[in-house]
């Protein structure tokens, strides 16, 4: 083996769902979510970039990969979660038809003042914690955000910088970190808006996978414009939020041939 993947760990888990609906991340739930952001004047479809010189050194077809750094103003993918799963809590609390109700309905006179009480809390290490803020500052909404200890201060200004939330490093770990967001959610009647899952708090990070799904639909259509069939995908691991929603879509997109599928992660 190659010195330089000697020290790469390969896991395989049994421990899957088989009754998972991968419906709730198909071509239809993309092209919906995909429609919500387009409505954002920031929104720029992201670059797929041909490497064809290392595809040429690995003796492999072709390689692509997802330029998320030019998403919105954030660098980042985490803004497609957060904005979405946003819009459709702001919904549900204001008894509207995410279908039919478009941003700028949502943005309108009628709506401002309410929006404007409405107050959002996470925990993050990070982009999540960016992306909340931002879509905070996007529908006029409160956020409060809250990082564990050991989090450079760089990070915290990081999400301050694009948006109004009020940003909190603790000094417990991020699992705890997570346990006090939804403790001062259920104190002040905040809004836990939380990118990972539990017995009973399913539905909002569904919306957060959910719009992830966005950058999903343009690999595919624009693979498809190049008559590109992948055979492999690889994702990054974070959370698994993000790895999960994608793999649900592509293993539902292109369920007549699909990918083998690695999720990887940095060990630094």
């Amino acid at each position: 083996m190659n010195s330089k993947f000697k020290k790469i760990k390969v896991l395989e888990s049994s421990n899957t769902k088989k009754e998972l609906n991968i419906k709730l991340y198909g071509d239809e739930q993309a092209k919906s979510v995909l429609k919500f952001h387009k409505q954002i004047e920031e929104y720029k479809k992201t670059p797929l970039v041909c490497l064809p010189n290392l595809a040429s050194k690995l003796n492999v077809g072709a390689i692509y990969v997802k330029d998320e750094s030019k998403r919105f103003s954030l660098n980042a993918f985490k803004g497609l979660g957060g904005s979405y799963a946003m819009f459709r809590i702001l919904c549900d609390e204001l008894n509207l038809n995410p279908d039919t109700t478009s941003l700028n309905d949502l943005l309108s006179d009628k709506y401002r003042k309410r929006l404007e009480e409405i107050e959002f809390v996470t925990c993050t290490d990070g982009n999540h914690g960016r992306g909340v803020s931002w879509a905070s500052g996007l529908f006029g909404c409160k956020a409060h955000v809250y990082m564990p200890y050991g989090t450079a201060e760089v990070r915290a200004e990081a999400i301050r910088k694009v948006g109004p939330a009020e940003v909190e490093i603790t000094d417990l770990s991020y699992d705890d970190t997570v346990k006090y967001a939804l403790e001062m959610s259920k104190k002040y009647g905040w809004i836990l808006i939380q990118d990972t899952s539990w017995d009973g708090y399913e539905k909002i990070p569904t919306w957060i996978i959910q719009g992830y799904l966005t950058m999903a639909y343009e690999i595919t259509e624009e693979l498809e414009n190049l008559n590109v069939i992948p055979t492999h995908i690889f994702l990054q691991a974070g959370v698994g939020s993000m790895a999960g929603g994608m793999i649900a879509y592509f293993v539902e997109h292109y369920k007549n041939n699909k990918p083998i599928f690695t999720i990887v992660e940095s060990n630094v």
